[in-house]
């Protein structure tokens, strides 16, 4: 009970629930061991919850012609997988693969509705992780809509980067370069070439899956530039 106290406490950050609360939340937790594959999990059989990916690693999007995800996001561990079918309902927002094995939590809205009468920081931490989902949605059309590919694979770059890093930082592939240029909305081959133009401007260096960030001021200032000022 006490690392998944933990990890509720982590899903809902900044936000400090109370120990109570966390608690009450965990014993309404319903937990999810999936196999690698496509996710083979219907949320309307299993209530309204919000989602929340414990182990493993997800791929979001949707089917190609071909049979094949075309994904738009990656979902790490310690990471909301989804929190938008327990209003919209009753099938995914998105389809999913499963990268990994993975650990699948569902928090049933009705739990967080209970806990929120009696800890209305709860509702605060609900509506911060929503906004933290539309902001993120937000920004990623800008992005698509203002940016070059590798003012967008600079920001990917940072993104992987240790928060407030400065100096130079290793950067471990764990993903195909494929599925990263789809997450981007991009080809590989134009990946590719963003970052082996980074390379001969000195911004980073590439050692097989491992890229290092030599100049984090550099690629914050590319992640910054806009197709109008270039």
């Amino acid at each position: 009970m006490g690392s998944m106290t933990a990890s509720l406490q982590l899903a809902f950050r900044p936000t400090e629930l109370s120990p109570a609360t966390l608690e009450f939340l965990a014993r309404a937790v319903q937990v999810h061991h999936l196999p690698a594959g496509p996710l083979r999990l219907s949320p309307e059989l299993h209530g309204r919850a919000w989602w929340w990916l414990a182990e493993g690693r997800l791929a979001t999007g949707d089917w190609g012609p071909n049979g094949q995800l075309i994904e738009t996001r990656v979902v790490h561990a310690g990471q909301w997988f989804d929190v938008a079918s327990a209003w919209s309902g009753p099938s995914w927002i998105e389809e999913a693969v499963c990268c990994t094995p993975v650990a699948l939590w569902a928090l049933p809205l009705d739990a967080l509705a209970i806990a929120s009468r009696s800890d209305p920081q709860l509702i605060h931490a609900m509506g911060a992780v929503m906004s933290a989902q539309v902001r993120w949605l937000t920004e990623c059309k800008r992005d698509i809509t203002t940016k070059d590919v590798s003012s967008r694979v600079a920001c990917w770059l940072l993104s992987q980067a240790p928060a407030g890093a400065s100096g130079p930082v290793v950067v471990t592939l764990t993903e195909q370069k494929r599925s990263i240029a789809r997450q981007l909305a991009t080809t590989a081959e134009s990946m590719s070439r963003s970052l082996r133009r980074m390379v001969r401007e000195g911004l980073i260096d590439m050692h097989g899956y491992d890229l290092v960030l030599r100049d984090v001021p550099g690629l914050q200032a590319l992640a910054r530039c806009h197709r109008a000022a270039r």
